[in-house]
């Protein structure tokens, strides 16, 4: 998975996603996080560029740090603030 976001993302000199107002659940060694991620993409060129999408992560602790196991995003159709 890490390959794919370096290849998606390494076009870009600072990539920022967040994920504001979501909502999380963590039970045991398992948690997912559901809500709008809000992207800001900053080109080689200096073009920025914005993005928001509707996204469900699920994450598993692996000792102690929690890793992503699965991310789906789906474009939202309005304009990102």
């Amino acid at each position: 998975m890490r390959k794919a976001w370096e290849k998606r993302f390494g076009q870009f000199d600072r990539v920022t996603i967040s994920l504001p107002e979501g909502h999380v659940h963590v039970n045991g060694n398992v948690a997912s996080a559901v809500g709008v991620e809000r992207g800001q993409l900053l080109r080689k060129n200096g073009e920025t560029l914005g993005f928001d999408a509707f996204a469900t992560n699920v994450f598993e602790k692996h000792g102690d740090r929690w890793l992503v196991v699965s991310h789906q995003a789906t474009p939202t159709f309005r304009e990102p603030t």
